[in-house]
């Protein structure tokens, strides 16, 4: 009996982690086939681990789409509006289900929205948002920053015990200020003479309509190179991370998932009512995002799997409770763990996902995101509905966002949205503080 005790106390003790990736485009990396990503540490994740094709958003905000992965919940159950509406009591949540079980819970997050005045903190131990300071114009802090107290915050949790671990890296989100000045100069074009650089003066020419209509293609191309450059920055950095939790013995039982909680319009859609950035639309530009696992040791997952069949962001929490050992949904989450173990796929959850912007618009009587434009995606097709402009079009789940003339899927899918819709909870008043409002405006979220 004693051999057996004495092996049981030398097992590594078992890590999850959640890293995101804010704004983070699919179709941006190298291992969703992007050439010259500049993404070698996520690839050799996706290598290493499971895939998944077409992961969708329910959610094009931050903390929106954060709530989704943590609850198992689409916004119509969980009620956040968009950022700056905290999460309310009662939910269940991944870290407290984690908490419950035992385990460690730490979280270090990189931007404003996430800060724990916003109660999605709940469950964590540790919750470090850095006390940020949006008077001062602190609302984001770098992912080298971020991965500094991740390290700091184990240190001081002494021996290793079962712990979740939650990464939160902001830097693909706009502005792109955060990659090193070489990395910038590498992947741009130096004979680039147009007045887009990397500084915050970029965002506001991107949401400038009058200076959208006169880019050149030059400036476009700039515009993606900057966006990927701080894609290839933040994967330099996930990259120490995993290399800072090899270091500490903490990969050999561990379970690595990265996400981002929704993509970014980058001019290149042309059903986007926004050119650049997120909040109005819901097409595949701003739905499809990354979804990776990797397990090691008693977490151990199949390796070079790529999962074609739609998922969603929800699902996470369920499947990472299961795989964990601690069972039960989470949320109206799936396991998708039959997804890479091969086994035959039952029935394919519908996928809902709403805008949150113009705000001005929101309803004042009913769910404040009614009139924007909403989706439902049924594995195969994404029906996009713009109540604002009356407008209504049929996608398939591909990369050119076909478009698709099927009558009968289009009044099927419409149906489904409309019931949604019609179990959408009452108009919630904003709840922020001024510190958290004044966040949101230096982030571009309010005006």
């Amino acid at each position: 009996m004693l051999i057996p005790l004495l092996l049981a106390c030398q097992r590594p003790a078992p890590l999850v982690v959640l890293v995101s990736f804010d704004t983070t485009r699919a179709d941006r990396l190298g291992a969703y086939g992007l050439e010259n990503a500049g993404t070698p540490n996520l690839d050799r994740l996706a290598e290493e681990g499971v895939l998944f094709e077409w992961a969708l958003s329910q959610s094009p905000t931050t903390l929106a789409s954060h709530t989704s992965v943590f609850s198992g919940l689409d916004a119509h159950k969980h009620s956040v509006v968009r950022n700056g509406y905290p999460l309310a009591d009662g939910l269940d949540l991944i870290g407290e289900r984690f908490q419950a079980a035992g385990w460690d819970t730490l979280g270090v997050i990189g931007a404003s929205p996430l800060q724990d005045s916003m109660n999605i903190h709940q469950g964590f131990r540790v919750w470090e948002d850095h006390e940020l300071k949006p008077y001062l114009g602190q609302v984001e802090v770098g992912a080298d920053e971020v991965n500094a107290k991740v390290f700091e915050i184990l240190e001081q949790a002494g021996r290793p015990k079962p712990t979740l671990l939650f990464v939160h890296y902001y830097d693909p989100h706009s502005p792109w200020t955060s990659a090193p000045v070489p990395m910038v100069q590498a992947r741009t074009d130096s004979a680039y003479s147009g007045e887009l650089g990397q500084d915050e003066r970029a965002v506001r020419l991107l949401s400038d309509p009058h200076y959208i209509a006169q880019m050149t293609e030059s400036d476009k191309a700039q515009a993606w190179d900057l966006y990927q450059a701080e894609i290839e920055w933040t994967d330099q950095q996930f990259g120490e991370l995993l290399a800072g939790l090899e270091r500490r013995g903490r990969l050999e039982d561990s379970l690595v998932v990265v996400f981002s909680d929704h993509g970014e319009s980058m001019n290149d859609n042309p059903w986007s009512t926004l050119p650049y950035g997120h909040g109005p639309d819901v097409d595949l530009d701003v739905l499809r995002v990354p979804l990776l696992f990797r397990g090691e040791g008693s977490l151990a997952l199949p390796a070079k799997v790529r999962v074609e069949r739609q998922v969603r962001l929800q699902d996470i929490g369920t499947t990472v409770l299961g795989h964990a050992g601690l069972g039960g949904p989470l949320g109206d989450g799936e396991d998708l763990a039959p997804l890479w173990s091969g086994a035959p796929g039952g029935r394919i959850p519908l996928a809902f996902a709403e805008a949150t912007k113009p705000i001005p618009l929101e309803s004042k009587k009913r769910w404040n995101n009614l009139p924007f434009e909403r989706s439902v995606a049924n594995g195969e097709r994404l029906l996009v509905v713009s109540p604002l402009t009356r407008t209504l079009s049929l996608h398939g789940l591909d990369a050119a966002q076909t478009s698709i003339d099927e009558a009968d899927t289009r009044a099927a899918l419409l149906k489904e949205l409309e019931a949604w819709d019609r179990a959408a909870p009452p108009y919630r008043d904003p709840e922020m503080t001024g510190e958290m409002e004044e966040a949101l405006k230096r982030l571009g979220y309010l005006e």
